[in-house]
């Protein structure tokens, strides 16, 4: 592949040892005991990067950023960049995410709204089993009412039907007499 391109997802990170200087190789202690020591200071010729090369966190966290896929970034984020490239970068992703934030945080009221629906659904429910519960009774009352309605009338009208035929045999027996 070109040079400008972007790297595979799938490859390893570069060795970095091929890219020292023979000069500043050939300065490198060839302990490493001296290597650790010299490496902590700022006045090593090697630099910390290169003198923690054996270490095995280092080595790790190469494996490890060997397996992430930037596949998903855009072409202009996975060229390398100037420093100021790469702040002006950083501070569009810091703004970005500070939006998203924001975002989120308006959300935050609508998430209460769910909850207060939540509570006005089952208030509902509760209600509905109320009310279907009083029109139960209501219709037990009513037919309660309807029975005792029938039976009055009955017992009225059987009344009714008796005295009528008292009186009409007595109001035949007054108009034969006459």
């Amino acid at each position: 592949r070109g040079g400008a391109g972007p790297a595979p997802a799938t490859s390893s990170p570069p060795d970095t040892s091929a890219a020292v200087p023979d000069e500043v190789r050939s300065t490198a202690p060839s302990s490493s005991s001296q290597t650790m020591s010299q490496g902590m200071t700022q006045s090593s010729a090697v630099s910390t990067h290169f003198s923690q090369r054996d270490d095995t966190r280092v080595q790790r966290d190469r494996r490890e950023a060997g397996k992430i896929d930037f596949a998903q970034l855009s072409g202009r984020l996975q060229q390398r960049v100037s420093d100021r490239e790469e702040k002006k970068l950083k501070k569009e992703f810091e703004d970005r995410i500070g939006k998203l934030a924001a975002d989120v945080e308006a959300m935050s009221p609508n998430l209460r709204a769910g909850d207060a629906f939540e509570a006005c659904t089952e208030r509902l429910r509760e209600s509905g089993a109320e009310f279907d519960e009083a029109k139960s009774r209501a219709r037990k009352a009513a037919h309660a009412f309807n029975k005792i309605k029938k039976e009055r009338a009955g017992r009225f009208n059987d009344a009714f039907n008796h005295v009528d035929e008292a009186l009409k045999t007595i109001y035949t027996d007054m108009t034969k007499s006459s």
